[in-house]
């Protein structure tokens, strides 16, 4: 099953995705929940509160797109009710591989209902950096809820209060971001990996991808990609903590455009998003 048949049958059944019982925790004591990356952990808190006891599989640091989940960490989905994830990182694959030959989390596939973009990683792939919008974050926060509910019946309530405050929250940082870019000039930006595609067309911004897949990779290559970048007049190159860090220091970026080091990881990954905005008004 390829990638996108796979996802869509997931998608189709979101309540139903258990691959076993509802996880050792039952009804008594705190649910645990694995997610496959920190922003989607933080949902999980967010909507659970001190009813959840949280994990995160990918460790601080990883290349979430390159990333081999190793049995030990696998182990953190040992007794989980819910595994939280994309559905779009190849280690969330193999993760959900090993659920179906004996776990008991249910799989929450969080890009189900968000229209995806395609074609920045390759051709007509997906692409997997579905957390750095706060419009599809609502999205995400409202099926992780439900599941959670499903899980926990009895905590229905209190997860759907919770859900209504963060998701209310998340409106408000919407609405806040489009009022910075609301009547202006849609400035352009340069990053070497193209991961802020969401957050671009949330906003009428334009990304572009120095290091783009697929692309010559050559120094002549590479100075053909900033020179046609230059011409849109990019105000910031964004620098991510989980990049290379020689490939973004060797780039030859003339000192008119700010450097901005970001963390698309983090757990505040609120102030990270609000830190791109600003350097883009």
């Amino acid at each position: 099953m390829n990638k996108i048949s796979y996802l869509a049958a997931f998608c189709a059944l979101p309540l139903l995705l258990s691959c076993g019982n509802t996880g050792v925790s039952g009804n008594a004591g705190r649910m645990k929940v694995t997610a496959s990356i920190t922003p989607l952990a933080y949902l999980a808190e967010e909507i659970g509160g001190d009813s959840v006891e949280v994990q995160v599989l990918l460790p601080q640091g990883s290349d979430p797109e390159n990333f081999e989940p190793q049995l030990g960490k696998l182990r953190a989905l040992e007794g989980a009710s819910v595994f939280a994830a994309t559905g779009l990182l190849p280690f969330e694959n193999k993760t959900v591989s090993a659920l179906a030959e004996g776990g008991d989390a249910r799989f929450v596939p969080l890009s189900c209902g968000i229209d995806l973009v395609r074609g920045t990683h390759g051709e007509g792939e997906a692409d997997p950096h579905i957390w750095v919008s706060v419009r599809n974050l609502r999205v995400m926060a409202r099926t992780l809820s439900d599941a959670m509910a499903a899980e926990r019946p009895a905590a229905k309530d209190y997860f759907a209060a919770n859900w209504r405050v963060l998701d209310s929250r998340l409106d408000s940082l919407d609405r806040a971001f489009s009022g910075m870019f609301a009547g202006s000039a849609k400035p352009a930006f340069l990053v070497w990996h193209p991961s802020l595609s969401y957050f671009a067309r949330d906003y009428g911004l334009r990304q572009v991808a120095i290091g783009f897949e697929g692309k010559e990779n050559s120094a002549v290559g590479t100075r053909r990609r900033i020179d046609a970048a230059l011409a849109g007049n990019p105000k910031v190159y964004f620098i991510q903590a989980d990049e290379d860090p020689r490939a973004a220091e060797t780039i030859p970026v003339p000192d008119g455009i700010r450097k901005v080091s970001i963390n698309l990881m983090a757990s505040d990954w609120e102030a990270e998003l609000t830190k791109v905005a600003d350097a883009l008004r």
